[in-house]
């Protein structure tokens, strides 16, 4: 599949797979092996979060970065990861990162070890989307943004909505995160019992 989809879309374009913890390490291995002749960007999550051997071991045996991070939720378990070399992109996700300034020291320790950093987006809300994005333009480290595309009522309680604009999205502006919630909005999607 894979291969198909590296000739279609030729190779200019970003390959990236989320195997979502599925895999055992030599089944890891052989789909990274094969994932590292089609130029793929990264191989996200390719074994359970908890296999720490795994990821050190799987980062040792392939030249296709592997990322992950999504489920961590402090800067402790990102720098233990980072120090074993048992990552090579991260993902910490806002909002189960503890916010902003955990997700900030993350990136600084990602960065002493030369690793990048794609913030991850599981809610795809408006103030989360708006707080990866700040994230995003705050760190030196920077690779990407991972977020769900698709449509979202919480992502259009703004009164500017953030959508892409070929291929980009631009960082709000303003205070705080640079978004103003539209209350008539908002209020629509309240469930009164």
């Amino acid at each position: 599949n894979v291969e198909r989809i590296r000739e279609g879309v030729g190779p200019g374009v970003e390959l990236m797979l989320d195997a979502a913890g599925v895999y055992d390490l030599p089944t890891a291995v052989k789909i990274g092996r094969a994932l590292e002749r089609n130029d793929v960007l990264f191989f996200e999550d390719p074994l359970p979060c908890e296999d720490h051997d795994g990821f050190i071991a799987l980062c040792r045996a392939l030249d296709v970065a592997v990322a992950m991070g999504e489920t961590e939720t402090t800067r402790y378990q990102f720098n233990r990861r980072l120090a074993m070399g048992g990552v090579d992109i991260v993902l910490p996700d806002v909002s189960r990162a503890n916010g902003l300034t955990e997700c900030r020291k993350i990136a600084t320790l990602a960065d002493v070890h030369n690793v990048k950093l794609c913030p991850h987006n599981s809610v795809c809300s408006a103030v989360h989307h708006a707080a990866s994005l700040q994230l995003c333009a705050a760190i030196p480290n920077f690779l990407m943004y991972e977020f769900w595309s698709g449509y979202n009522p919480i992502l259009d309680i703004v009164t500017d909505p953030i959508a892409p604009e070929h291929g980009y999205l631009r960082v709000p502006q303003g205070p705080g995160l640079g978004i103003e919630i539209d209350e008539d909005k908002l209020s629509r999607l309240v469930v009164r019992s």
